[in-house]
């Protein structure tokens, strides 16, 4: 047996949004009742679970806002020109709303820019979350007092 066959034939199974429904039941739950906020790391607590994506197709400044005021968050891409995300960021922060902002694992000025404006997240934006440069920029940038999300594209 070659290489990628035993690779395909013991591989874990994996579940996408079309493989899974929940189906509704009876309940005597009431609305007031539901408490849809989640803490998304220390000192962020969202009122609803739900975290833009960072593409430049999907957050530019005016959904990063909606978003923070509407209790979720916005990540803005890492892509964005940096003058325009620090005023982005600190226009969220004047508001009161929390925002993010998606880097590199190896931009480190970027970061404390971002922070200083008044990001509540730091997102590195990164198909492979394990590595070893995710891993350290994960500790570096934990360092500079950021809450961090790493490997946000569909690491396992």
């Amino acid at each position: 047996m070659g290489y990628f066959e035993e690779k395909l034939k013991n591989s874990e199974i994996g579940l996408s949004f079309d493989d899974v429904l929940l189906v509704p039941l009876y309940s005597e739950v009431k609305l007031e009742e539901v408490d849809t906020s989640t803490r998304l790391a220390p000192g962020l607590v969202l009122r609803i679970p739900i975290v833009s994506s960072p593409m430049d197709t999907v957050t530019g400044e005016e959904m990063l806002l909606a978003m923070g005021r509407l209790g979720g968050l916005g990540v803005l891409p890492r892509n964005y020109p940096l003058e325009q995300a620090v005023q982005a960021i600190r226009r969220a922060s004047e508001e009161g709303v929390p925002a993010a902002a998606a880097v590199g694992p190896f931009d480190d000025d970027r970061v404390r820019r971002l922070l200083d404006a008044g990001a509540a997240m730091i997102v590195i934006d990164t198909a492979h979350g394990h590595s070893r440069n995710v891993i350290e920029a994960t500790r570096r940038f934990s360092g500079y007092g950021a809450a961090v999300m790493a490997g946000n594209i569909v690491t396992g």
